[in-house]
């Protein structure tokens, strides 16, 4: 499979970024409605009327309009200002904090999927080295040219070399799942 790199990587679709993009969004609403507080505001109020009496009726109509601003309020927008401020910032860091852990553990693991594949590849040439090696102890020892421990000590460094490469296997393995549990291919 595509080892993911951070060129072809949109973290946009992980759930961590999309809900620090979500309380992001949520303090940026907050400070406009605190913004809010600094305009006057503006009432409108209409009503009809219908007056019926003596075979006739009227019609009433009243049409208000009215303004209200806080000139004075002691500090309290100016203070809830500053707070929307700081928390919009604070969200801005929390996502720019979440997108580096992202990508520093996104290199991690792809870097030690790469690591592994090195060493299988590594391993896979000293099974080949060690099989012959211990082939030609085994010919040596048939042929009463080497003793019985040099035959054994080859054909244990050839399981050795063996055991070394589904080590390293199971290693890669362990790292695409890291690789996917970053990627959140992992749902409840």
């Amino acid at each position: 499979s595509q080892i993911p790199t951070l060129d072809n990587f949109d973290m946009n679709n992980l759930d961590t970024v999309k809900k620090t993009k979500l309380n992001k969004e949520i303090a940026r609403k907050n400070l406009q409605k605190v913004k809010g507080q600094y305009l006057p505001k503006v009432y409108l109020d209409a009503s009809l009327q219908r007056n019926i009496g003596n075979d006739e009726y009227k019609d009433l109509w009243h049409i208000g309009f009215s303004v209200k601003y806080n000139l004075f309020d002691f500090g309290a927008r100016n203070s809830q200002l500053i707070q929307s401020k700081l928390q919009l910032k604070k969200a801005l860091i929390q996502q720019r904090e979440v997108e580096l852990k992202i990508k520093e553990k996104l290199v991690d693991a792809v870097n030690r999927i790469k690591t592994a594949q090195a060493k299988i590849k590594a391993y896979k040439k000293q099974i080949k080295f060690a099989k012959k090696v211990e082939e030609v102890e085994k010919v040596k020892y048939e042929e009463g040219v080497s003793d019985l421990y040099n035959y054994l000590y080859a054909k244990a460094q050839r399981i050795m070399a063996e055991t070394s490469y589904i080590q390293a296997i199971y290693e890669r393995e362990r790292a695409v799942s890291y690789l996917k549990y970053i990627l959140e291919e992992y749902k409840h």
